[in-house]
């Protein structure tokens, strides 16, 4: 019996190892260029996944070099220049894993703006947040709220941060904002 439980802890060792040595899908991104599907904020360079709205917007479609992705970051620089930035996963704030998280914020391709109005276009392009805007509009221009405060975008009600002690709810009314609070 002790053989055996050897025998089985060693096999479920070799899995982990293997497992875990295995790269992801997003792996295979790194030296690519790719373009943001959200709009996002870094402050010195970072940006962590609760989303502070301040520093440096970079709006969707920018296109984004991938340096380097393991379990908790991504490092990238944009195309025109500049120092690498930080993408930062807090899994407790997006319940979600990087290999989950990487395509809300980088695809192959840019995302047509086309079906939005000519002021969404321009809110999603500066990263606000306006009055009458869709849905996938505000997703756009802002990227996704927390998930532990807003725990789906289904909801009525999105909570996002405008800085580390300041945060905006964002109500929505037949799936347009119908006000804000600051």
């Amino acid at each position: 019996m002790k053989r055996i439980v050897t025998l089985f802890s060693l096999l479920i060792a070799a899995l982990l190892v293997a497992c875990s040595s295995t790269p992801s899908a997003i792996q295979a991104h790194v030296g690519q260029q790719l373009y943001t599907q959200v709009g996002f904020w870094t402050y010195k360079n970072r940006h962590e996944t609760v989303n502070y709205g301040v520093d440096r917007f970079i709006p969707v479609n920018t296109p984004v070099n991938i340096v380097k992705v393991n379990a908790k970051v991504v490092e990238f620089t944009l195309t025109d220049g500049g120092p690498k930035r930080v993408l930062i996963n807090t899994e407790k704030y997006t319940q979600k894993d990087m290999d989950q998280l990487f395509s809300r914020y980088f695809a192959d391709s840019k995302i047509s703006l086309q079906s939005f109005t000519s002021a969404e276009r321009n809110a999603i392009e500066r990263g606000k947040i306006e009055k009458g805007m869709s849905k996938n509009a505000v997703l756009l221009a802002r990227g996704y709220p927390p998930a532990h405060e807003t725990h789906s975008t289904n909801d009525d009600e999105w909570k996002y941060w405008k800085s580390r002690f300041s945060t905006m709810i964002v109500y929505f009314k037949d799936g347009k904002v119908s006000r804000i609070k600051h």
